[in-house]
């Protein structure tokens, strides 16, 4: 069960590895302070009644002095315990957030929507859990730490009365445990009627325009049942905790007359001391005590364990992969999509409808269209961004959703309508590799990008430190365009590429794509309405409310398209 289970075994590497300086000086502090708990204070107490009983000062004055050592010791303890546990519980915390978001940014799709309900369980459920975890265990250590401490030392003082006082201890937690079975189910129906209550006054609150128009005698009649059942379930609950403490309380009282019988036996015929006698009856109910808490921390593990199920679905559900297929070295040639329909909402407007189109290299491909028509959807759609789910996308005869993401990205060079400029210098944003690049194939990514004049102008030249707020529109879209040059992937996909450019450079990098598009085989698909773009595509394809209204060159839609020639000649002016 272990090895299935990703959260206890973070939650494992990370306190045994990771932060095994926290966790061995929490251990080590714990242990004390279960010794102390569990022994020394009896032994304190034993050590002044003897002193008092004999006469002996000096061992009086020592002992006190032992007394207060102690409790100096245990504060400072209790104080770094708790420092501890605080830095462990942040640090599992932040461990197991930084996990479960780094399985999901290696997810093939994570929409928006996606992002907001992991994010959301996260803050949920990982610290609350991380949090529970640290604290059952060090409560479970400490409880452990008293009992074993607490018998050797009782056994110490007289075997057979502690052997006794803990068999019958035993017994009565056994016959405990139904009552704390009890409470458990009690508190999962508590859950359940206090959901129904929640539901029926929201329901209520929700519909108050036509409350008036409700029999007002059913729906009172609703709320008394519902709200008798769960007062019902308190007081269930209410007794059943109490019984289960009286009974603890109970047994306390059992066992120190137990132990006061024996003991005060054994004084009297003079084989124990009246001193250990007064240690027996203080230690055994503080030893009985912790084993009474064992059927409670078991209940709080099982809770602890669903918690830990929980952040265990979000791994396991970060770790799905949807594609293994690759293009087996081929270059993409051809991209044919197939009645693709989307919506980023289900049942929401649909953004595309029925979309066919066949794209194959060597070709430009430009997209033109009113804003808000789908294109730069079809685009990211096309680029595996985000995922589709009616109708389908076909790359060289497989389907897009079958492939590794990232091998088809190996493939794919896009440029969306924010460039972006990565800090650093501008041989860095070019070819995002100042180490070992390639000059001559960078020089002329320059050279196509028409940013020779840009290069020379800076007096660092290409080691000059680039920022957005420093560079223009059109200089951040050409250092982006060089930076795609450069790369030379097989599939270009630009939106608004030209945007920004001066009327010359945008028929230099128009004339440098056409050229690389032809001599290299890509496959070119961009979005623009700028004339020189337009013109330079081999296939224009306009489309209209979310569908391809049709798909010629620019010249012949200019010609039978009234919609499309408006259009143009809108952005021209």
């Amino acid at each position: 069960e272990m090895e299935k289970n990703k959260t206890a075994k973070l939650i494992i590497k990370n306190i045994m590895k990771k932060y095994w300086v926290y966790s061995s000086s929490l251990l080590i502090g714990v242990t004390i302070s279960g010794v102390v708990n569990g022994a020394a204070y009896t032994e304190v107490l034993r050590r002044i009644t003897q002193s008092i009983w004999d006469g002996e000062r000096g061992l009086l004055i020592s002992t006190l002095y032992l007394f207060s050592f102690i409790i100096i010791v245990n504060f400072l303890l209790n104080m770094i315990q708790r420092r501890n546990i605080f830095l462990l519980k942040m640090k599992l915390t932040c461990a197991c957030e930084d996990t479960i978001y780094e399985v999901y940014s290696k997810k093939e799709y994570w929409i928006p929507a996606e992002q907001d309900e992991v994010l959301g369980h996260m803050r949920k459920i990982v610290p609350s859990t991380m949090g529970s975890v640290i604290t059952q265990m060090v409560e479970s250590f400490r409880i452990g730490v008293i009992i074993v401490s607490g018998c050797i030392y009782g056994i110490c003082l007289d075997a057979n009365i502690v052997i006794i006082s803990m068999a019958l201890t035993c017994g009565m937690v056994f016959f405990s445990r139904k009552a704390m079975k009890q409470a458990a189910e009690l508190f999962k129906e508590f859950g359940v009627r206090n959901s129904r209550l929640d539901n029926l006054l929201w329901e209520q609150v929700r519909n108050r325009e036509i409350a008036k128009f409700l029999d007002q005698d059913k729906v009172v009649d609703g709320y008394v049942k519902e709200s008798s059942d769960f007062l019902n379930i308190l007081l269930k609950i209410k007794k059943a905790t109490n019984g289960t403490g009286l009974f603890s309380q109970f047994s306390s009282t059992i066992l120190i007359i137990v132990v006061s019988l024996l003991g005060g036996t054994l004084v009297l015929r003079g084989k124990m001391q009246g001193a250990d006698l007064l240690a027996l009856i203080t230690l055994v109910p503080v030893v009985s005590a912790q084993l009474f808490r064992i059927p409670e921390q078991i209940q709080r593990w099982i809770e602890v364990r669903s918690n830990c199920a929980n952040i265990n679905a979000l791994l396991e559900e970060g770790d799905k992969r949807e594609g293994s297929l690759n293009l087996s070295g081929q270059n993409i040639a051809e991209i044919e999509i197939r009645n693709l329909t989307f919506s980023y909402v289900q049942n929401d407007v649909e953004l595309l409808r029925n979309i066919n189109l066949n794209l194959v290299q060597g070709r430009i491909y430009t997209l033109a269209g009113a804003s808000g028509c789908g294109k730069s959807t079809l685009l990211k759609l096309i680029a595996r961004l985000i995922p589709y789910q009616q109708g389908e996308i076909f790359v060289n005869k497989r389907p897009l959703k079958q492939m590794d993401r990232e091998k088809y990205w190996d493939q794919v060079s896009m440029i969306e309508q924010n460039p972006v400029i990565v800090p650093g210098t501008l041989l860095y944003n070019i070819t995002l590799d100042e180490d070992s690049y390639n000059t001559e194939r960078m020089k002329q990514a320059i050279r196509d990008a028409n940013l020779e004049t840009f290069v020379k102008e800076r007096p660092e030249g290409l080691q000059s430190v680039l920022t957005e707020k420093s560079l223009s529109k059109g200089e951040i879209v050409r250092i982006n365009l060089a930076r795609v040059f450069y790369r030379n992937a097989a599939c270009l996909l630009l939106d608004e590429i030209t945007e920004g450019l001066d009327p010359n450079s945008e028929l230099r990098i128009m004339k440098a794509l056409k050229r690389r598009t032809e001599e290299d085989g890509l496959l070119v698909l961009c979005i623009s309405h700028r004339v020189a773009v337009l013109s330079a595509a081999d296939q224009v394809i306009y489309m209209k409310a979310g569908q391809v209204a049709r798909m010629n060159t620019h010249q012949t839609l200019l010609d039978v398209d009234d919609e499309y020639r408006e259009l143009v000649q809108e952005v021209a002016e």
